[in-house]
């Protein structure tokens, strides 16, 4: 059915009905009429960049190309088709026309500035009147009032935010191109990033794709490049804040240090080396610490089962890695190290009339981590990418962090608690195992007086510890086979590629629960942002403040009696005072219980209001 259907559509290729700016579902639909009778093939064009759009002039024919998916029952195939929109004449020609004469002015007056380069000084008008030099069919030019590109981000947290941050930027077909890049070999477009007070803000552009088809609302498409911009923001609290994309005549650069020569991430608070085998060594230059070999694998056998990891008696762990090196950006914004560690592990284990033992076959097990620091980052950002190829086996990764004082700490929720690094000699004769490694929120740290290291995983670090040495220890993922109660499914061996990100940061006297969780909670929260064309505005916090560093934000809800309620805590062994800025229009502030019932009425001082919480201590706030 589906060949026929093929054949069927291919035979009217060069008469298909077609028209400038036909909607993709008017294409299917008439596409669809061509199919044999009775065919039960469906027609479907899934991907944007599959359905383009010729518009045919009064001068030459137009085109559709569509390459169409077919689906009968369990079967997909795809073929391409080129659909001829025939010239345009008589009335459509005529009502054609102003369009046609606006597309030849537009087109003159970008040849004007190509491979030209403009004064610095230049001004908007000046360029305007270069661009009426070239406009012959009576096309009207003026400067538009006010339009400019806008990056609109969403901070949901109750307090700023500064952190380095990537966008998709999508400049349309007519977005001037002021300058060729390397002797005109490649065209990037000059433009400059400004802040809601007017200033300049360094970026970098870290890609770019062009003539993209960017879906604007429904089926309705524009021809775009698309680049990866990233540049450090500062964000208000709970609330909206702008920045500003304005065309400049200029090449705009910004220069970072030379980390394609050193291989070596360094800024105000941290340094970062590579090693050979691909661990890392972050140096923090606050407490004069150098914490060696972060980021090391390590894979043994694992014959337990979702519940319990057990490794074979006859096991060994594999910890040995090659490594390659990529510099994938060196800017004013940050710098990245992409490296890519090679381990070489058995296959599965197998399980004999000799036992439990790991095979003898082998496979390449890559874990390609892209290791990150901002411009004003006290720590490094990474994710790591594994796309597992061996069974039976669990993977972890070590962060030796040089402080081994017997405990460690770990985040559950509410709190932060402190673990005993365990002794197995004093369990030997316990009739169950002692557990190693223990479940925690994504959070790992151990810290003396002066310094310290902490793990902090967005999510998918569930299982982790402290050996007696101080390293910490994440399991990235366990594979096994073994099932209960289930219908042996086999994705329990996770032969899939997963990523996970976490930041590794350094630790000082100064640190506290509060800013650990926090700066978990900043990861997780991602960046919320849209890109458009309009008026930049002036954002504003529309939510509450957190005025200091006492309290951790849980979450927000809508109460039984449709007030909000915000659930915040104490993430440390203390009692702590701070203060919240409530948003305006809030004429009520209680503390209630999980259940939404009044405990208490606020202490307020205006839109100000005081708390104080006990250790480890949840209050539920209501505002009305």
């Amino acid at each position: 059915e589906i060949n026929a259907a093929k054949k069927a559509i291919r035979a009217s290729e060069s008469t298909f009905a077609c028209y400038n700016d036909m909607p993709l579902e008017a294409f299917l639909s008439a596409a669809e009429k061509l199919l044999p009778e009775g065919s039960t093939v469906e027609l479907s064009i899934p991907k944007e960049a599959d359905y383009r759009i010729y518009n045919a002039t009064s001068e030459k024919d137009g085109s559709i190309f569509a390459n169409i998916t077919f689906t009968c029952g369990v079967y997909k195939r795809q073929d391409m088709y080129t659909m001829k929109i025939p010239k345009l004449t008589g009335i459509a020609a005529e009502n054609n026309a102003d369009k046609e004469l606006l597309a030849k002015d537009k087109a003159a007056a970008n040849e004007v500035f190509k491979g030209i380069s403009l004064a610095p000084d230049i001004t908007a008008e000046q360029i305007l009147e270069m661009a009426k030099s070239a406009v012959t069919n009576g096309s009207k030019l003026e400067l538009a009032d006010g339009f400019e590109k806008v990056i609109r981000i969403f901070n949901p947290l109750p307090y700023s935010v500064e952190k380095f941050c990537e966008f998709n930027v999508c400049f349309e077909e007519d977005y001037p191109k002021f300058y060729m890049e390397g002797m005109g070999y490649e065209k990037i477009n000059g433009f400059k990033i400004y802040d809601e007070n007017g200033s300049e803000v360094e970026y970098s552009v870290t890609d770019i794709n062009t003539d993209r088809n960017i879906r604007v609302v429904d089926q309705i498409f524009k021809r775009a490049d698309v680049y990866t911009v990233s540049l450090n923001v500062k964000l208000r609290p709970m609330g909206d804040t702008y920045y500003k994309i304005v065309p400049c005549g200029v090449p705009v650069r910004y220069f970072g240090n030379e980390a394609y020569i050193t291989k070596k991430i360094d800024n105000e608070h941290i340094s970062v080396t590579v090693n050979c085998d691909g661990s890392i060594n972050l140096t923090d230059k606050a407490t004069d610490t150098e914490y060696k070999n972060l980021i090391s694998p390590v894979s043994c056998g694992e014959i337990g089962d979702g519940w319990i990891h057990v490794s074979p008696a006859s096991d060994f762990y594999s910890a040995s890695t090659s490594a390659f090196v990529e510099v994938t950006e060196s800017s004013a914004v940050k710098t990245t190290i992409k490296i890519t560690q090679t381990m070489r592990l058995p296959k599965t284990v197998i399980n004999d009339k000799r036992g439990y033992h790991r095979s003898g076959e082998y496979v390449n097990l890559d874990i390609v981590s892209f290791v990150t620091a901002g411009k004003n980052d006290r720590y490094v950002s990474v994710k790591t990418i594994v796309n597992n190829t061996a069974e039976n086996h669990r993977l972890s990764l070590i962060f030796p962090s040089g402080t081994a004082n017997g405990e460690y700490s770990v985040n559950q929720a509410f709190a932060f608690v402190k673990r005993k690094i365990v002794d197995f000699n004093r369990f030997k004769n316990y009739f169950e195992r002692p557990t190693k490694y223990m479940q925690n929120n994504g959070i790992i740290y151990t810290k003396d007086e002066n310094k310290g290291l902490a793990v902090i995983s967005e999510g998918g670090f569930h299982e982790g510890g402290v050996d007696r040495d101080g390293n910490i220890v994440f399991t990235l993922f366990r594979a096994f086979s073994n099932f209960y109660m289930t219908n042996g499914e086999t994705e329990s061996n996770a032969l899939e590629k997963m990523e996970f990100n976490y930041i590794i940061m350094p630790l000082d006297k100064n640190i506290k629960n509060t800013d650990i969780q926090r700066r978990q909670d900043v990861l997780r929260a991602g960046t919320e942002y849209v890109e458009y064309n309009g008026k930049c505005e002036t954002g504003s916090t529309y939510g509450i403040e957190f005025l200091d560093e006492s309290f951790v934000y849980s979450t927000a809800y809508r109460t039984k009696d449709n007030s909000v309620g915000i659930r915040i805590y104490n993430a440390e062994n203390e009692n702590v005072k701070g203060k919240i800025r409530l948003p305006d229009g809030i004429k009520d502030a209680v503390i209630t219980d999980f259940n939404d019932n009044v405990i208490k009425k606020c202490e307020t001082d205006g839109n100000i209001l005081h708390l104080s919480l006990g250790p480890f201590e949840i209050v539920t706030l209501s505002l009305k």
